[in-house]
């Protein structure tokens, strides 16, 4: 057994999730990324 992972561009799942079922890949997992932390705003949390 193989185990494949990869980082997909949100506008790309639909095609690659659509490529693995047509190759009749057994499973698929998939999490949500939140971007660079870098990136992100501020939290006010106090």
């Amino acid at each position: 057994m193989i185990m494949i992972r990869s980082i997909v561009r949100p506008e790309k799942v639909d095609d690659v999730l659509a490529a693995l079922m047509d190759a009749v890949f057994p499973a698929v997992s998939g999490q949500s990324g939140g971007g660079n932390p870098m990136h992100q705003p501020p939290t006010t949390d106090h």
